[in-house]
């Protein structure tokens, strides 16, 4: 990610506590093959990547898409939708939950499509912040520009 990079991701994977080794490597696997969909060649990184923040208004410099695969049931309930606005960094940090459901167990067509919508649902999310903290961020011009990358 370059210093100029508007959007980021992050993904962490939880393994159960009384998970088998061969248990384990499956979640593993699965983990590794998510993260090709952030990082890949040609995924979310390089179709994202030229988004910049200059483009959208001055207080905000990174969204970091976290997404967090197979989260047990403690983590699950400490994370919230999105977190606090840091005013040092001018970052925020998106919270995102990948399990069979709603990633895993669909088609490569479904998964795309559950990127794309949960990154264009979970931005429209800022919306709120933007307005309570007043921020000056192009929010509607940053959503359909997203929108036209992941089309």
């Amino acid at each position: 990610m370059n210093d100029e990079q508007l959007i980021g991701f992050f993904s962490s994977l939880s393994l159960p506590f009384d998970s088998s080794e061969e248990e384990d490597a499956h979640i593993e696997k699965m983990g590794e093959e998510f993260r090709g969909y952030l990082w890949g060649h040609e995924q979310l990184r390089d179709k994202l990547g030229g988004v910049r923040y200059q483009d959208y208004g001055e207080d905000l410099r990174l969204i970091l898409f976290q997404f967090h695969v197979f989260p047990d049931d403690e983590r699950l309930s400490q994370l919230k939708e999105i977190e606090p606005y840091r005013a040092k960094e001018k970052s925020i940090g998106i919270n995102c939950i990948v399990n069979n459901v709603n990633f895993f167990d669909k088609t490569e067509l479904e998964r795309k499509k559950f990127l794309r919508q949960t990154i264009l649902a979970k931005l429209g999310l800022l919306n709120e912040v933007i307005k309570r903290r007043k921020l000056d961020t192009k929010l509607e011009k940053l959503i359909a520009d997203v929108q036209k990358l992941l089309s």
